[in-house]
């Protein structure tokens, strides 16, 4: 069985793409989850875009790399609200 792992992102406007706000694994990436979901976050899981994210540290602007599969993932998440 694979460590559960988790990217927070956070998209503060006036920025071009959304930064790093917290990464983990095993409890730590529990710990994030269970966070977005006390503060009722949508949550998205795929595999690719946390390995992906998970190379970047936080603080750090997502790189180019991601854009376009997380424009898609914000659209779903602003057709939510």
């Amino acid at each position: 069985m694979t460590e559960k792992k988790a990217i927070a992102l956070k998209y503060p406007e006036g920025v071009d793409a959304p930064i790093v706000l917290a990464k983990g694994s095993g409890s730590l990436a529990q710990k994030i989850i269970d966070e977005a979901k006390k503060k009722e976050v949508l949550i998205k899981e795929d595999t690719l875009l946390v390995e992906m994210l998970g190379l970047s540290n936080v603080g750090d602007v997502v790189p180019e790399s991601t854009w376009e599969i997380l424009a898609q993932i914000f659209a779903f998440i602003m057709e939510r609200k």
